[in-house]
């Protein structure tokens, strides 16, 4: 007999990968209820430009092309809706959110008496924080199996935040990956299940951080899997251990700029995000009807390998293999 009729998942951003996942896992075990809570504040636009003011003054002009960036990564894809016959559209959020099983709502606080009651109406067997915002006790004690929550990075030695760049600026030759349960304290919880990737020779942030995006979930599923079927793990940390938080925009760049000094050949940024920016947007011109203003013809993607173990004419990176394919 299953021990999970209904889950409810915390997070701040469903990704690609999650609804990928979070799907899979439906589909095999079957018959669940899911609650999807989606943490996305409103905020006033004096209360946003006062921000972005404060973080101007503290990390410099350095702000503005990071703020840039974050907002591409996040909705650049919302902007051109991929073709109905597009690869993986199975998994876009329209199509997740029509699944009947799943009831996707967007929340402006997760700590809010209506959602914790929300929640409690619900009646999860157990609740999943993943990218989600620091859980209240009134929130992530509701589930009767409890909440796990998805931390990219190893514990006790790397809690906290960014995923895998502290790992790389301390020089490691791995990062690690846990699943662990939720308590009151930062990252602290007893431990469900770890996993690790090398560190390659040319690896970045973002690469890192896209492979544990997919082992993290692969992780994620196999503790569900195994605690619907009655078997709970719980192994406690070892004491001690590290709490990182977010790195200052001028150890970023010391940092991409460390990372850049290893490759065999080095572009500028500048000419790295042209290059890109003009893939990207012929390759969405192609896919949105540009192409009929043309003559007709078939365009290929050809790519010898994508890794960062090498860099060489027939290599792309991972993330830059990410870029190209936004």
């Amino acid at each position: 007999m299953s021990e999970i009729h209904r889950i409810v998942v915390f997070t701040s951003d469903l990704s690609f990968n999650m609804r990928k996942h979070v799907v899979d896992l439906d589909q095999r075990l079957g018959g669940l209820e899911w609650l999807i809570l989606v943490h996305f504040p409103r905020r006033p636009l004096s209360q946003i430009a006062r921000r972005q003011w404060r973080n101007v003054r503290r990390h410099g002009w350095r702000r503005v092309p990071a703020v840039a960036r974050a907002v591409m990564r996040r909705f650049g894809g919302r902007l051109l809706p991929a073709p109905p016959a597009a690869p993986g559209t199975m998994y876009s959020a329209e199509a997740f959110a029509a699944l009947p099983q799943f009831r996707v709502e967007t929340v402006q606080m997760l700590r809010d008496p209506n959602v914790i009651a929300r929640v409690r109406e619900f009646a999860p067997d157990v609740s999943l924080s993943l990218a989600a915002p620091i859980l209240p006790p009134d929130l992530f004690g509701i589930p009767r199996l409890g909440t796990l929550n998805l931390h990219k990075g190893k514990v006790p030695d790397y809690r906290g935040m960014p995923p895998a760049f502290w790992e790389l600026w301390n020089d490691e030759k791995s990062v690690g990956c846990t699943v662990h349960w939720v308590e009151a304290g930062l990252d602290t919880g007893d431990v469900a299940a770890t996993g690790t990737v090398p560190r390659e020779r040319y690896s970045t942030v973002r690469g890192l951080q896209l492979i544990l995006d997919e082992l993290g979930m692969k992780l994620v599923s196999s503790v569900v899997t195994a605690l619907n079927d009655g078997k709970r793990i719980s192994t406690p940390q070892p004491a001690g251990g590290t709490t990182y938080r977010q790195p200052t925009l001028a150890q970023v760049s010391t940092l991409d700029r460390r990372l850049r000094d290893q490759l065999p050949f080095n572009q500028t940024k500048g000419w790295r995000a042209a290059k890109d920016a003009v893939r990207s947007t012929l390759l969405h011109a192609g896919r949105h009807g540009g192409g009929r203003l043309a003559t007709p013809r078939v365009t290929v993607l050809l790519y010898h390998r994508v890794t960062d173990t090498v860099r060489d004419d027939l290599t792309v990176g991972i993330e830059q293999f990410e870029r190209q394919m936004m």
